[in-house]
């Protein structure tokens, strides 16, 4: 009897945990965005703080200046910025392995020849919430008041375009309009 317990008791923890590991990303989806503070070019930035009526915030997740998967997305959304303003999306790059810190920031915005916001999160101390596995490098598509409309799941080498974004960004509009 006391076996049968304790593997009914060992069985639910372990269901428990495997569900709470499935629910790590699409848990968010339709939620508050958890907010954060972060060191970027110019000071301190707030996720809160692009919560603005009527634009969608749009957070991608990046690794570093050295890194080429990075850079190509960056400048394909730099080309696309117009896009971008047109759709009423601000655009939030947060890098999570820059050692050189807030100078490494300044040089992949010049090498991108970016004005997109830039923040720092070395080690996810932050925004572990977001992107929690390791080599995972999703995007977020936050709604004017904060909630998470959609995750799309992107990798080291794969990462989210532009249209892609717009398109998420368009059918946010037409929801809310």
């Amino acid at each position: 009897m006391k076996l049968i317990f304790l593997c009914t008791l060992l069985l639910g923890m372990v269901s428990s945990l495997f569900a709470n590991a499935s629910q790590s990303v699409s848990a968010f989806v339709g939620s508050r965005a958890p907010d954060f503070e972060l060191d970027a070019i110019g000071g301190k930035t707030k996720l809160s703080n692009y919560f603005h009526k009527g634009k969608a915030t749009v957070v991608v997740f990046s690794r570093a200046s050295w890194c080429p998967f990075c850079l190509r997305q960056l400048i394909e959304f730099r080309r696309n910025a117009e896009a971008f303003t047109e759709a009423n999306a601000e655009i939030l790059f947060v890098f999570r392995e820059e050692s050189k810190g807030i100078d490494g920031l300044k040089a992949i915005q010049a090498r991108a020849k970016s004005n997109f916001a830039m923040a720092l999160d070395n080690g996810k101390a932050k925004t572990s919430l977001y992107s929690a596995s390791e080599g995972e490098f999703s995007t977020y598509i936050i709604d004017d008041s904060g909630t998470i409309q959609e995750i799309i799941k992107g990798d080291i080498r794969n990462r989210v375009k532009s249209r892609r974004i717009l398109d998420s960004v368009d059918s946010l509009s037409a929801v809310t309009a």
